[in-house]
């Protein structure tokens, strides 16, 4: 009895190791998603539609690649593309990743939460290559691209007077790493911007105005300055090596004098 009892369990395992999925194409068209945050004071709503997902050779055994390609509009307006190959056991990814005008005053609610802000217009674009992959147990990822934001306007949600404009800002030959942490842009170009700045009689400035003070009676002061020596330690080293303004303007005032 131990010994076909035995060989039942055996069987059980082998045909368990044997058990592989495989999907030669899996395909998603024209879907849609509505997506409404009433998490936020202001509640916040994103419509994604027009998605289209193909993927490729998908195959449940650990080491194995299958290829993808991703198209989605956001908001009627901008547009999300990737495509590459990912891994799931163990997790790793590479292909491109592309931003097409995805429009930012919907990121207003967010900004509210904490700020005295509103995004009254901007688009942001992103042409990028993404490599992630898991090193000594730690997210890599990696970067490589540019990116451009068009026609940005920022306001004070209090009174809707104009803080900062520019008609673009372009990062050009980004590379970000996360492990080790690092980020380097070849060259900057911000071209026709604006910036408001005003110092009160009290000495205050006014972009100092503008953080929202929240009180939490849960909250401590040990809670809140409780970073790690390790999170102190972990270095963030920036480069730019070149960095271009044209048509700037700005409008200071000192009202402390």
């Amino acid at each position: 009895d131990e010994k076909e009892s035995s060989k039942k369990s055996k069987d059980v395992k082998e045909s368990e190791k044997a058990y592989v999925i495989k999907l030669k194409h899996f395909k998603l068209g024209s879907a849609k998603v509505n997506f409404d945050d009433k998490s936020l004071q202001s509640s916040s709503k994103t419509t994604i539609d027009k998605i289209n997902l193909n993927a490729y050779n998908i195959d449940s055994r650990d080491e194995k690649w299958l290829k993808y390609n991703l198209s989605l509009k956001v908001n009627n307006k901008g547009e999300v593309k990737s495509k590459g190959s990912i891994s799931h056991t163990p997790l790793k990814q590479k292909g491109t990743f592309e931003l097409d005008k995805i429009s930012l005053k919907e990121f207003t609610p967010y900004i509210q939460e904490s700020a005295y802000l509103k995004i009254n217009d901007g688009y942001l674009s992103l042409n990028s290559k993404v490599e992630y992959s898991l090193k000594e147990d730690k997210p890599d990822l990696e970067v490589d691209g540019g990116i451009k934001i068009e026609k940005f306007s920022l306001h004070d949600s209090r009174d809707d007077s104009l803080l900062v404009s520019f008609n673009s800002t372009e990062l050009k030959s980004l590379n970000l790493n996360m492990f080790p942490n690092s980020l380097y842009i070849d060259e900057i170009n911000l071209d026709s911007f604006y910036l408001d700045a005003e110092i009160d009689e009290n000495k205050s400035m006014n972009l100092a105005k503008l953080v929202k003070v929240k009180s939490d009676d849960n909250l401590t002061k040990t809670e809140d300055t409780n970073i790690t020596a390790q999170e102190e330690e972990t270095p963030f080293p920036m480069k730019i090596m070149k960095f271009h303004v044209s048509n700037g303007n700005a409008n200071f005032a000192d009202f402390s004098l």
